[in-house]
């Protein structure tokens, strides 16, 4: 079943009749994500409930999303609009239905819904002025039923992505050099990424005392002895890899470097137990926490973020957080894919860690990628 079809089986079945995604310089992911390709000047997809699908696109992008859209088999009408006033006409006609989705999060802030908030809130007050007796509802609870669980093909594409990544990570140290800079090996990754696919992200490129901020940015700096972290990932056929390898440049490490990967390496073993279709999504995290904390590691003060996060079409995609403050109602569903990333950070030192995508089955999951045993020196 497509994409479309299937968002129109669960707009009938939640008595709505479409679902309107309004996009404009690559503003809403969802886009690129039922037509296939990057459409960049404001176009507007509706999917109707009753499969009366089509996209409102400018004359110049109308032809590439046609043939993306037969190339995938998906019976979609793809009109043109020449002019605002033609634009804002076809918009009166597609909106003129009861209840209909649009991309927006209720009460974000405080409720999970923050990963619906695509739509502009200028381009919601028009559409509520030309269509003043719609009901404009949020797709909040339809891009999860789409996302969150993945497909055999989805997975099949994940498990094809990390297959691929890993082949990048595993030749790192045949061209990464001391003195390039962490934007030549950044730029070098994205490169081996685009021959294949796409980055899923901005690749984290850390030398040293970098690796202890988990976030750090790529720069200028150049490539010293020391630790040496690379967190980056694939986008292949709509599915995103996410890995991160701690490796060692220049001699052997010390033995507070090699203890400590190896009690992270041990606390992801520990941690991937628990992580299995039903389980809560805060005990894995705690159960690393507890394991570190037993290794004589101060995990409040050198774990600063969550264990992992769901995985998917975008590297932080839809579920809950892998996280020991999760709550209790928060559980894992099966075929949600999601990070295991366990990391111990110094401040003006180093950091490590170690990340893997893993899949939620019964009883427990498939790790599909893989961090070296003992680090990789070079």
């Amino acid at each position: 079943m497509n994409k479309f079809d299937k968002a129109a089986g669960l707009l009938k079945a939640r008595n709505i009749d479409g679902w309107l995604i309004s996009c404009n310089e690559d503003s809403d992911i969802h886009s690129t994500y039922f037509l296939g390709i990057k459409s960049h000047a404001r176009h507007f997809i509706l999917i109707d409930a009753n499969g009366n699908h089509q996209v409102l696109a400018v004359e110049m992008e109308a032809p590439m999303i046609r043939k993306a859209l037969d190339q995938a088999k998906m019976k979609v009408n793809v009109r043109v609009y020449k002019s605002g006033e033609e634009m804002l006409s076809f918009l009166k006609e597609l909106t003129a239905k009861p209840r209909i989705a649009v991309n927006f999060g209720e009460d974000s802030l405080q409720q999970p819904t923050a990963y619906a908030d695509y739509i502009r809130a200028g381009e919601l007050q028009s559409l509520q002025k030309i269509a003043p007796k719609t009901d404009f509802v949020s797709a909040a609870d339809l891009i999860m039923a789409m996302r969150g669980v993945k497909t055999p093909e989805e997975l099949k594409a994940l498990r094809e992505a990390v297959k691929m990544t890993l082949d990048i990570f595993e030749a790192i140290p045949k061209w990464v050099k001391v003195g390039m800079t962490e934007r030549e090996v950044m730029a070098k990754l994205h490169y081996e990424f685009f021959k294949i696919g796409e980055p899923s992200f901005e690749a984290i490129v850390a030398s040293c005392e970098n690796s202890a901020d988990p976030h750090h940015n790529s720069s200028a700096r150049k490539i010293a002895k020391g630790v040496f972290l690379v967190d980056a990932g694939l986008r292949y056929e709509q599915m995103s890899s996410d890995i991160t390898w701690t490796y060692w440049i220049g001699g052997n490490p010390p033995q507070d470097f090699l203890d400590a990967y190896h009690a992270l390496m041990a606390a992801k073993k520990i941690s991937n137990q628990y992580m299995k279709a039903g389980g809560e999504t805060a005990v894995p995290d705690q159960k690393c926490r507890e394991y570190l904390a037993s290794k004589g590691y101060d995990h409040k003060k050198l774990f600063i973020h969550g264990l992992g996060h769901a995985l998917g079409y975008e590297v932080h995609d839809i579920g809950a957080r892998v996280s020991s403050v999760a709550p209790k109602n928060s559980v894992f569903e099966e075929n949600a894919v999601y990070s295991n990333e366990p990391g111990l950070y110094w401040q003006e030192k180093w950091g490590i860690r170690l990340e893997d995508d893993i899949i939620i089955k019964k009883g427990g999951c498939e790790q599909v990628s893989y961090n070296p045993v003992d680090p990789i020196l070079f």
